[in-house]
């Protein structure tokens, strides 16, 4: 066990670490168990079937998955969105499996074989975190230790970066190596950031989500553009919008507001999408942490424990009460979620799981097949949260269901 707290970079004797410096925060790299729950059609919870679970299951035996200290996008391990896995191991190996169409697992395989159990990706060993994003996508993103960027999968609208739009079933290099944190393809289009605080998107723009201050079912780039600004530090990505937060504590947001997920305190409606911003836009406070998207909502948590979430909450489009308010109302502007020790979110499309500092684990929203972990009927939408039994360290979100993990 740790002999003091992580982020100080003083470490127990048992304890892994990469020396990485983000922000004066050692990266933790800590072995563990990945467990799965939800919806399993395409095998997406390594369970070597395509049965549906309502409870946590584990995935395989092992206990060589890298669990995430934080919740950061540059510190994670593990992505569950587009009915397809990807997870890291502590020997910096990067595993796929589940849905395989358009070479989503970067498997180099031509056809769309789905994988029900982890396949490696390759044969590196140095693969240091990889996309988080929570809508249906059809790729993959994940980054080295080097800082390199890579990405696979579909390409319709140059969502992989790669200067055209051509699908790829093995990892191809983005230019650059100082990349920190991506998200690839959210209903076309990316987000990534840079160690020296610069903020870049690409692919699809439709509804201002690259933030360059244009919009328009025309308007595609098939390589990253600048978003201005030096102190970007955390990004976040959902269906059609995106939230980063500044070194200075501030919160910015861009893209769709149809349902006031840019906590605007005004909203577009669906589909007339007539209140979208394509430049960043302040959220009001100045203590934000960090940032998780769904679909058409954001959820994010402030250095003082509290847990906020905006935007849609309705009962239909993934969701039934993700904003945890105890309603299915949506809001415009962020309302907080009871409680004060939250300290791990992820967020699905219409589901939201979060880690507390005492080890405890919660889940609320879209309940469909399993995906809250809760063991009770797929139609039992909860719109507060209710605690899953057991401790956990951290928890990915996937598209259908949720993958909660345990130091070894």
């Amino acid at each position: 066990m740790a002999i003091t707290d992580k982020k100080t970079g003083v470490w127990g004797l048992d304890q892994t670490y990469n020396k990485i410096n983000q922000g004066s925060i050692w990266e933790f790299s800590q072995s563990g168990e990945l467990w799965a729950n939800g919806e399993n059609e395409k095998g997406d919870l390594g369970q070597n079937n395509q049965v549906a679970y309502s409870s946590p299951v584990q995935v395989g035996s092992e206990s060589t998955w890298s669990v995430p200290e934080s919740d950061s996008a540059a510190h994670r391990k593990g992505d569950g969105a587009g009915t397809r896995a990807l997870f890291i191991k502590t020997d910096g190996t990067l595993w796929a499996w589940g849905s395989n169409d358009h070479g989503r697992l970067g498997l180099n395989e031509a056809g769309s074989v789905d994988r029900s159990s982890p396949v490696q990706l390759g044969s590196d060993t140095d693969w240091k975190a990889v996309t988080n994003n929570s809508a249906n996508t059809k790729c993959g993103g994940a980054i080295k230790t080097d800082g390199t960027l890579w990405t696979w999968g579909e390409n319709d609208y140059g969502n992989l970066g790669l200067n055209d739009h051509v699908d790829y079933s093995s990892p191809v290099q983005i230019p650059g190596t100082t990349w920190t944190q991506v998200i690839v393809a959210m209903d076309g289009s990316s987000v990534g950031l840079k160690s020296d605080g610069t903020l870049y998107t690409w692919g699809y723009n439709h509804w201002g989500q690259m933030g360059n201050n244009e919009s328009g079912p025309t308007s595609k780039y098939s390589s990253p553009v600048q978003i201005p600004g030096t102190t970007w530090k955390e990004i976040a990505g959902g269906y059609r919008q995106v939230g980063a937060i500044k070194t200075d504590g501030t919160l910015w947001t861009f893209g769709s507001n149809a349902y006031g997920q840019l906590a605007q305190n005004d909203q577009g409606g669906h589909p007339a999408y007539n209140t979208s911003r394509s430049s960043p836009v302040q959220v009001p406070g100045t203590t934000w942490r960090s940032i998780q998207s769904g679909n058409n909502w954001f959820s994010a948590t402030k250095t003082d424990g509290t847990l906020w979430a905006w935007g849609y909450n309705g009962t239909s489009n993934y969701g039934g009460g993700a904003l945890g308010q105890n309603n299915v109302t949506s809001y415009s502007s962020p309302v907080q979620i009871p409680g004060t020790t939250w300290d791990y979110i992820d967020n699905g499309p219409g589901q939201q799981y979060a880690i507390k500092t005492d080890g405890t684990y919660w889940a609320w929203g879209d309940a469909r097949t399993g995906s809250l972990g809760h063991n009770a009927a797929p139609t039992s939408h909860r719109s507060s949260p209710i605690q899953i039994p057991g401790s956990y360290a951290a928890v990915i979100a996937g598209s259908t269901g949720a993958f909660p993990m345990k130091y070894s």
